[in-house]
């Protein structure tokens, strides 16, 4: 069957192609603003796990005193025009933000957060009204619309290589080679992906950067992408007690399997996985499917992502079993190059 959908991956790569031609060649206008930005972006449909990435990089820009903003497309948010996240009044909520964006909102109040989908829009309103040393653009690789200082691409060592053929054969929006564009690469999750799925990627992207003449090859960082804590959000004083009776994993995100792969390696049994798509909406016949699942399963608590929760936050059914697995990324000692080049810039 796949190979009736090369015809359709082959013009893809094609029109990618020439798109990215015609913004090398300066064919195709990108505008720019005067404050350094860093794109956060992937070159595969779904989740690579950006958003923790952009989390780890707001808490680097807060230990070392730089101002930093975000600007995002808000995906599925209901929003129009240009809209300031405001982490002090959220009631709209993340149908109206978008999830991640809305979640930055909530973990960081005093960031910035600005949502366009035109990006260059969001990033001259959040110049104009804020004032920030540096702004990180979410999902931006392929927005080349908009001019940047950096690039910084995330793979998930999580995904099979057969992925990364160009779609709708793969997964991928554009190929390797285009990470020519990129100044850093982040492998994420090393710790849950194979040792052989590492080394076979590493070898990709070498010889995708092998005629690059005096141009320097992109900074590899490789980060393990696992649990920070568990938490009652509204009873911070509550602590998780590991227990032996199986608990039930709910989640509505990219990659559902790193989440179960996080939970085994921490040693959490669980009797079922509620699984629904990434960035789903949760209705209140849905929260009543959730609960006759955990009866079922005979699951005392459920846990579920924090992308999730800011959803689930509405449905007082589930306070009392619902618990929230606080994700997160930590960089390997390669990151420090990559922070250097940052942190000399933006002095």
């Amino acid at each position: 069957m796949r190979h009736l959908l090369w015809p359709l991956a082959l013009l893809y790569s094609i029109v990618s192609r020439i798109r990215n031609f015609a913004y090398d060649k300066k064919l195709f206008k990108s505008d720019s603003i005067k404050t350094p930005i860093l794109s956060v972006g992937n070159i595969t449909a779904g989740g690579t796990g950006k958003t923790p990435i952009i989390a780890e990089i707001i808490e680097w820009c807060m230990k070392e005193n730089i101002k930093v903003g975000v600007i995002s497309r808000g995906y599925k948010g209901n929003y129009s025009g240009v809209v300031k996240v405001n982490g002090a009044d959220l009631e709209k909520g993340p149908e109206f933000y978008g999830d991640e964006p809305y979640m930055l909102a909530l973990r960081y109040p005093n960031v910035p957060i600005y949502l366009c989908p035109q990006r260059v829009r969001a990033a001259q309103a959040l110049e104009t009204h804020e004032q920030v040393d540096f702004i990180v653009a979410d999902d931006a690789f392929q927005h080349r619309q908009l001019q940047r200082s950096y690039d910084l691409v995330v793979l998930d060592m999580m995904e099979p290589l057969e992925n990364y053929l160009p779609l709708p054969v793969g997964r991928a929006r554009e190929s390797l080679s285009s990470l020519h564009r990129a100044q850093f690469v982040v492998l994420n999750k090393v710790n849950l992906g194979t040792a052989e799925n590492l080394v076979s990627m590493v070898k990709l992207l070498n010889q995708s950067w092998s005629d690059r003449g005096n141009i320097p090859n992109p900074r590899i960082v490789e980060s393990k992408y696992g649990l920070l804590r568990i938490l009652k959000p509204d009873f911070p004083e509550v602590i998780w007690m590991k227990s032996s009776e199986p608990v039930m994993l709910l989640s509505g995100i990219g990659n559902p399997k790193s989440f179960e792969k996080m939970m085994q390696q921490e040693g959490i049994s669980f009797s079922h996985h509620f699984i629904l798509p990434d960035h789903a909406e949760y209705s209140l016949q849905t929260v009543k499917n959730i609960l006759e699942s955990q009866r079922s399963c005979g699951a005392k608590q459920i846990l579920t992502t924090e992308k999730d929760f800011v959803k689930l936050r509405q449905y007082p059914d589930l306070a009392s079993p619902l618990w929230v697995a606080k994700l997160g990324v930590q960089f390997s000692e390669s990151a420090e190059g990559m922070y250097a080049i940052l942190r000399r810039d933006l002095r």
